[in-house]
Formats: structure tokens, sequence, C-alpha cells
């Protein structure tokens, strides 16, 4: 399940989702006074989705090519 060129966009889903979630957490963040915190929650949360939705993919194309 390593990334190759063949996953195309699959393999920046972990990056973008921990960027996305700490996008939303900083907005969350500066409307809670707790700005740190969202981040990192925002972060977290953002690199499971993306880490779920990458291996889904991966296996996917792996039962695809089965």
């Amino acid at each position: 399940m390593m990334p190759s060129k063949d996953n195309g966009f699959v393999n920046f889903l972990m990056p973008f989702g921990m960027i996305f979630g700490s996008v939303i957490g900083i907005i969350i963040g500066i409307f809670m006074n707790q700005l740190l915190y969202g981040v990192i929650i925002g972060g977290g949360i953002g690199y499971v989705c993306g880490t779920l939705t990458y291996f889904l993919k991966v296996k996917k194309e792996i039962n695809k090519k089965n």
C-alpha cells in the first residue's frame, strides 16, 4: 500500500487532510478563544480522515486489480 504514480491525487490526501483540518481548527479556535487546541485537534482529525480515505482508496484499487 505504498504510494505510487498510479495512485495520482490519492498520495496527497493525508497532507491535505492535515492542512484542511488545521484551517478548520483555526477558524473554530478563533471563535472559542482556544486557537492552539483547535489547530492541534483539527490537524489530528484531518490527518485521520486523510489516512482513512487513502487506505480505502488504495484497498479499492488493489481489489480491482485482483
